[in-house]
């Protein structure tokens, strides 16, 4: 990092003044002054008052902005509760605070800030929406369509502007940077390059944050390295309990719970979900403790407790109202039990009462098909059925590795 030079408050109303193509004696008309003062002022050689400096920015278009040593400091301040509320997923507080902070990138310095400013909006944008996407359609969590493409390209825009102010920022602010790379990556389906840009983002702060850890082991976890996901699911659990965190303890079990279940260690994985799901009752978090109570239903039919997994997986159900996407996925491993235990007209209903909801990808499509297939082969009631197990479902669940849901479903 090229540290910026600090300036005064004289040198920062100057170089404002000359951004936005304004005169001195602009200044001095409404600072009630002569054009002599203004440009002492500006060289450092005269007194300004507080209601002068007030005028002058409310001129200039910048109200807002921080000038003085202690507004910087309440900016910071602002900053760092603006972060919290979007890394809790707060988004319409988030957002709501966001008006009430000064857009800072539109000054010619404090570029540190400006770039955190950046990232922390472009964070609030990824976290704004959950999306379940498949080609070129995309869900949003009321499973109403989203224009993923065009969210893309107003992110790709604000990270390519913030590049330019990457040789001025702090390590944590690059920290940031690289993190949100990495998520852009992620949710394109772009494993390989987000781990890169996790990664990074973790050199920079020294492996302090166990939000990055988490992801880190998340995105091994999407490569099939499982020792490598555990290893920093572990960590991420670690730091976690020094405190130093902006994400919730039940989200960090909950994925490295399902690590261990994806090597199938069901004791570990049930453990950790059982505290997960615990703690995320504990703060009325729905949305982790529905994903805790679905790994549960998992691993129950990976057990063959088909009756205890049902029911596990309608408790996740009611605790995923607002999430229809995620939902849909609910209602096939409830359905793929159900036709484990030979409860083909209650598959069959589960089924359709799934249909009727919202469109929520290829994948589940497949799954939802595939389980209809195996319910007609079942019950003789189509021949062909086999056909499209294996000319379709397999091949697609293999090449898009889906393999454990391969297990769940076929064997």
């Amino acid at each position: 990092m090229n540290a910026e030079p600090i300036l005064s408050v004289s040198e920062k109303i100057k170089q404002i003044r000359k951004a936005k193509g304004l005169s001195i004696e602009n200044l001095a008309s409404v600072a009630k002054c002569s054009n002599a003062t203004i440009s002492r002022i500006e060289n450092g050689q005269g007194e300004y008052s507080p209601e002068m400096v007030d005028a002058i920015k409310k001129y200039m278009g910048v109200e807002g902005a921080p000038l003085l040593e202690h507004e910087i400091d309440a900016f910071k301040d602002k900053l760092i509760v603006w972060k919290e509320l979007v890394n809790a997923e707060r988004v319409v507080d988030a957002r709501a605070m966001q008006a009430t902070i000064f857009p800072i990138y539109e000054l010619p310095f404090e570029h540190d800030l400006s770039l955190r400013y950046n990232m922390i909006e472009v964070l609030l944008m990824l976290k704004e929406t959950y999306i379940l996407h498949d080609g070129n359609k995309s869900y949003a969590v009321d499973g109403t369509p989203y224009d993923r493409s065009r969210a893309y390209q107003v992110m790709e825009e604000k990270m390519s502007d913030a590049s330019a102010y990457l040789d001025k920022a702090s390590n944590e602010t690059l920290s940031m940077y690289h993190s949100n790379k990495g998520f852009l990556c992620m949710i394109q389906n772009n494993i390989k390059d987000a781990l890169e840009y996790y990664l990074k983002a973790d050199e920079y702060i020294d492996g302090t944050n166990a939000g990055i850890l988490s992801q880190i082991g998340n995105m091994y976890h999407f490569l099939s390295q499982p020792c490598m996901a555990i290893i920093y699911g572990e960590r991420a659990k670690s730091v976690y309990a020094l405190g130093r965190t902006h994400i919730s303890k039940s989200v960090i079990d909950n994925r490295l719970a399902l690590y261990y279940m994806h090597i199938k260690k069901y004791s570990m994985a049930k453990k950790i979900f059982e505290s997960s799901l615990a703690q995320a009752k504990s703060i009325n978090d729905n949305l982790q403790s529905g994903m805790a109570l679905a790994n549960l239903g998992l691993i129950a039919s990976y057990t063959k407790m088909h009756d205890e997994s049902a029911r596990l997986f309608d408790e996740a159900f009611a605790c995923m109202d607002g999430f229809p996407p995620i939902q849909k996925h609910i209602l096939h491993g409830k359905a793929l039990n159900l036709y484990k235990m030979k409860k083909y007209r209650e598959c069959e209903a589960v089924l359709a009462q799934g249909d009727a909801m919202a469109d929520a990808g290829e994948e589940i499509a497949i799954l939802y098909e595939s389980l209809r297939c195996l319910v007609k082969i079942a019950t003789k009631k189509d021949s062909l059925a086999t056909d499209y197990i294996e000319n379709t479902a397999i091949p697609y669940l293999l090449n898009n590795g889906a393999s454990l849901k391969l297990d769940g479903l076929y064997l």
